[in-house]
């Protein structure tokens, strides 16, 4: 209930407070297994270990660990797990997803709280070929269903948009690097990084992402990507350390090509940026 009262509400909120402080604090119902106590979060997971639970590694009917379940519940939740179970597991699931994917796909917060827990990004890929490095280069998300509704977060979470620099800096503070890895589609973080807008591509340069000549299945590279969003990605590929060149893809396209056929406001930026 209290992920529910919005914030900006703030006279709905103070007479739930006040409801709250009348009964003494939130009551934590002792959780029936180890999944509802990571769902519910930091207070399940103590109210579960003092009543004498175990968490362990074996995924629910969801295939979810509870590992899996409690990186989802925010990064409150996530320092209580470690706290009890004091290691992170690879296990993937039959998606490939793993705890540190869940993690990036929480949010910044939550990335830092895998950080000083002694997190680890691994290089291992889920079923559409994506790395914990890829999930925090891309603001998409908009699968069916999403990865979000696949690992059961919290509703709310679909109205969270996916993208930003906070994500991509959280990664790279909580020891995350990127390579030249690519998904199933060809699409490396620097390609995801600029759908991701101007400031995801901006902290990408800052946390060591190179921007490479490599192709996605259909011929395009990540100068092409640039182009095709915007004059203002454009400025900020450039600001990054992007290079527009000659390069003709195996499609026949080039950022030149990509340029001519844009807007007058992308043309002049693209010229501006040193486009051939």
């Amino acid at each position: 209930i209290e992920t529910l009262v919005p914030k900006g509400e703030s006279e709905l909120r103070s007479i739930y407070t006040e409801a709250v402080k009348r009964q003494g604090g939130l009551i934590t119902v002792t959780p029936v297994d180890e999944y509802e106590a990571a769902r519910i979060g930091a207070a399940g997971i103590k109210a579960f270990t003092k009543a004498g639970g175990k968490f362990t590694d074996k995924p629910n009917q969801d295939d979810l660990t509870s590992a899996m379940i409690a990186a989802a519940s925010g990064p409150e939740a996530v320092e209580a797990f470690h706290k009890v179970v004091d290691h992170w597991s690879n296990w993937q699931n039959s998606k490939g997803f793993t705890v540190a994917m869940v993690i990036v796909i929480a949010g910044a917060d939550t990335i830092r709280a895998f950080g000083r827990t002694g997190g680890k990004f691994t290089a291992q890929r889920d079923e559409h070929g994506m790395t914990a490095a890829l999930w925090s280069a891309t603001a998409r998300d908009n699968g069916w269903p999403s990865a979000r509704m696949a690992l059961k977060f919290p509703a709310y979470f679909d109205y969270r948009p996916m993208g930003g620099g906070d994500r991509i800096q959280a990664f790279f503070e909580s020891g995350g690097r990127f390579t030249e890895e690519q998904n199933n589609n060809g699409e490396t973080a620097a390609m995801l990084v600029i759908d991701n807008g101007p400031d995801a591509t901006k902290a990408y340069a800052k946390a060591g992402g190179q921007f490479t000549e490599q192709e996605t299945k259909s011929g395009l590279t990540a100068e092409i990507y640039a182009v095709f969003r915007c004059a203002d990605e454009v400025r900020a590929f450039a600001e990054a350390g992007g290079h527009f060149t000659d390069h003709v893809t195996s499609s026949g396209d080039s950022s030149e090509k990509t340029a001519a056929l844009g807007e007058p406001d992308i043309i002049t930026a693209y010229s501006e940026a040193g486009g051939i």
